[in-house]
């Protein structure tokens, strides 16, 4: 009946309707986590975090509770916050296609903004935009060193690659 209510547009209905089935089976992740969904859609994604916290309290290996969760802090306007929220997630159940999904949205838009960035930079802007795309592939090549050079210290083989690309220390 609550989702009746909720898809009806009756937020106030369903919110009664969840919190009558929470007084008889208190703290029921099923029913803590529809309560959540309706708060985040409803336009209260204050509240529906502190719903979802409440549900990982119980039970931290609920991987939706942290895409959920990651939702509503996105909502909220704390981007970090989502991200930490999605690779929770992603620990609990790495096959969960949601976190994976906003977490490559994440990084395909900080990748588009350091571009977006380079070309508000005025008269160096094309010279910035192609070191930038430069730094982008250094960064996959890096992972790669990383991965075949064990031996050397994190930050030492990264300068080594930046030096190396760039001729510049």
């Amino acid at each position: 009946y609550a989702f009746a209510a909720r898809d009806a547009g009756d937020a106030n209905r369903a919110l009664a309707l969840y919190s009558a089935e929470l007084e008889q089976r208190p703290n029921a992740p099923g029913v803590m986590a529809k309560l959540g969904n309706m708060m985040k859609d409803s336009g209260d994604p204050e509240g529906a975090t502190k719903i979802y916290r409440a549900i990982l309290e119980d039970d931290p290996r609920q991987s939706d509770a942290w895409l959920q969760l990651g939702h509503a802090l996105k909502l909220c306007g704390d981007g970090p916050g989502a991200e930490d929220a999605y690779e929770r997630a992603l620990l609990v159940d790495p096959d969960n296609k949601g976190a994976l999904a906003e977490l490559r949205t994440s990084a395909l838009t900080r990748h588009h903004m350091r571009k977006a960035d380079a070309l508000a930079a005025g008269a160096a802007a094309d010279h910035s935009f192609a070191l930038a795309a430069r730094i982008d592939r250094l960064e996959v090549e890096l992972a790669e060193l990383r991965r075949l050079a064990g031996d050397i210290a994190p930050g030492q083989r990264q300068r080594n690659v930046v030096k190396e690309a760039t001729g510049v220390a």
